[in-house]
């Protein structure tokens, strides 16, 4: 697997998403970007834009599973999304896995430590 660079990090913030937006958006003056569709309709939240990545705040119910793609994450582009989930898969990862058109598939994995880390194909290299 090839990482290209880092997409974006996320934190979650359930039931406290105005606050924390007014907080990034008002306080800090950060811009935030369009959401996809397919999220924006799903998961509450707001994406902070920056000239180098994004960070998504989140609110939505942690469950506590492994490789939850609402928790705090970091998501990193590859250079071959495909190629990365077999490599995923032949090491027996457990891996959520979502098709997602518009950026090419998401997965999400629990490196050794129990933290979430979230791959996408890197646009760049599409």
């Amino acid at each position: 697997m090839k990482v290209t660079r880092i997409n974006h990090a996320a934190i979650n913030v359930h039931g406290k998403w105005p606050e924390v937006e007014e907080f990034y958006t008002n306080f800090m003056g950060i811009g935030t970007t369009p959401r996809p569709g397919a999220i924006d309709g799903a998961i509450g939240g707001c994406w902070l834009q920056f000239p180098n990545g994004q960070v998504h705040i989140i609110d939505a119910q942690l469950d506590g599973s492994v490789g939850n793609p609402v928790g705090p994450h970091v998501s990193y582009y590859v250079e071959d999304f495909a190629d990365a989930v077999a490599e995923i898969e032949a090491r027996g990862l457990e891996m959520r896995k979502l098709d997602l058109p518009e950026v090419g598939g998401i997965a999400w994995v629990t490196d050794p430590a129990g933290n979430t880390v979230e791959i996408q194909q890197d646009p760049d290299c599409a």
